[in-house]
C-alpha cells in the first residue's frame, strides 16, 4: 500500500531536517511527500526540496488551516493520507506503518499518533501531554492533526471548515463521527512534538481555540455558563498541576500554575463568548 504524506511548515529549520531524516527512515509502507510552506525565510524552504518535487509555498494573507488541508488533500491522490507537522519528529521508524495499520479496523475515518514532550519540554506542557495522550479520551472529544492520518473517502464526504483559525482538526473529526466514522489513539504511533509558550502565548492559543469550539459543540446554559466552563476547570488543573509536580519535583512550576491556567482559561473564556455572538473567525 502507497500514502500520502502531507507535511506543513513555517520556519522550523531547527526540527523539520530531523523530521524529514526520520521519515525518510520509516519501513513497511511506501508513501509520496507533500509540502506546504507558509512562506518561510529561514532556509526551511531549500531543505524541503531536497526530500521532495511536490512543494507548495502558501502567502501568510492566505494562509488559512482548513483551506491549506483541503488543497493538500486535492493534491495528492492515495486513500490514506498522513500528516506530519514540520515540528513533529517521529520516535521510532515504523511509526507510519503503526498509524496506518489502524485503519484496516471498520469504519476507522481518522487516526492520530501518540506525541510525547521534548527533553526540554515546560513540566506543565509535559504533564498536558503526558495527560492528552495517555489512552483514548472519553470524557471530552480529542484529535490532534500535528501526527495523524485520515481516509480520503471521509474527506469527500466531510471537508474540513475554512472559516476557523484554529481546532479545524477538531471540527473535521467531531463532524465525521455523527456519520459513524471512528476516530483513533494509535498509542505505538509516536512522535516528539512540544511547545514551551509563556502565559501570553497560551492566552492567545486558547483565546482561537475557544472561539472556535463555541460554534463545533452544542451549548446549553450549564456548559457554557462561567462556573463550569472556565472556574471549575481552572481550579481542576491547579490542583492537578500540584499533585503532579510533587510527585516529579518540579516544585518551581507549583508558583508558576496559577498563572499559566489563568492565563489558558482567561483567553479561553474571552474566544468562547466572541464565538458564542457570532464574530467572524477568518
Amino acid at each position: 500500500m502507497k500514502v500520502d504524506v502531507i507535511m506543513r511548515s513555517k520556519n522550523d529549520l531547527n526540527t523539520i531536517v530531523h523530521s524529514l531524516r526520520e521519515l525518510s527512515n520509516q519501513i513497511g509502507l511506501d508513501y509520496e511527500l507533500y509540502c506546504f510552506d507558509n512562506a518561510s525565510s529561514d532556509g526551511t524552504l531549500d531543505v524541503i526540496k531536497e526530500f521532495t518535487k511536490n512543494v507548495f509555498v502558501i502567502k501568510d494573507m492566505d494562509y488559512i488551516p482548513g483551506k491549506v488541508l483541503n488543497q493538500a488533500m486535492f493534491n495528492s491522490k492515495n486513500e490514506i493520507v498522513v500528516f506530519l507537522n514540520s515540528d513533529c519528529i517521529p520516535t521510532h521508524n515504523t511509526w507510519l506503518l503503526e498509524l496506518c495499520l489502524k485503519f484496516n479496523e471498520e469504519r476507522v475515518g481518522a487516526v492520530y499518533s501518540k506525541q510525547v514532550p521534548r527533553r526540554n519540554c515546560f513540566p506543565l506542557e509535559k504533564e498536558d501531554l503526558e495527560r492528552a495522550f495517555l489512552d483514548e479520551q472519553e470524557d471530552f472529544h480529542f484529535f490532534s492533526m500535528a501526527a495523524s492520518a485520515i481516509r480520503r473517502e471521509v474527506w469527500l464526504e466531510t471537508p474540513f471548515r475554512e472559516d476557523l483559525r484554529y481546532s479545524e482538526d477538531i471540527a473535521f473529526t467531531h463532524e465525521i463521527k455523527k456519520k459513524s466514522w471512528k476516530v483513533v489513539f494509535s498509542k505505538k504511533s509516536m512522535v516528539e512534538h512540544s511547545h514551551n509558550y509563556d502565559a501570553f502565548e497560551w492566552f492567545l492559543r486558547q483565546r482561537g481555540e475557544g472561539r472556535a469550539e463555541a460554534s463545533i459543540f452544542e451549548w446549553d446554559l450549564w456548559k457554557k455558563s462561567l462556573l463550569r466552563y472556565s472556574v471549575l476547570p481552572y481550579l481542576k488543573s491547579v490542583y492537578r498541576d500540584i499533585h503532579y509536580c510533587l510527585e516529579n519535583s518540579y516544585y518551581q512550576s507549583i508558583l508558576y500554575s496559577p498563572i499559566y491556567r489563568f492565563a489558558q482559561v482567561l483567553g479561553r473564556r474571552i474566544g468562547f463568548i466572541q464565538g458564542l455572538k457570532g464574530d467572524s473567525y477568518v
